[in-house]
């Protein structure tokens, strides 16, 4: 019977162990990321939006007919834009 090498072996040389790619940081949070969860939900009052910007999760929200996932505030906004919303005028 022969050894089976715990990790794949081809033609002498070993694979490299698969590793995850690195995840990018998220800006930290604190009270910039309140605000501005305020501010979307004052530009696109028909979105519904939730945050944990700790985590790098951003997410949008609007019936069955739009999901919109970032990894902060200002990407997310960005993605609404491109997905063909048009922010109200707030004022700040």
């Amino acid at each position: 019977m022969t050894a089976v090498p715990s990790r794949p072996v081809r033609t002498g040389l070993v694979w490299p162990e698969a590793q995850p790619e690195p995840r990018p940081r998220p800006a930290p949070a604190g009270p910039g990321a309140a605000e501005f969860l305020a501010v979307l939900r004052a530009e696109f009052p028909s979105v519904a939006f939730t945050a944990d910007a700790v985590a790098g999760r951003w997410f949008a929200m609007r019936g069955k007919s739009l999901f919109v996932r970032a990894a902060n505030g200002i990407e997310l906004r960005d993605k609404l834009i491109s997905a063909g919303m048009r922010p109200r005028k707030v004022k700040r």
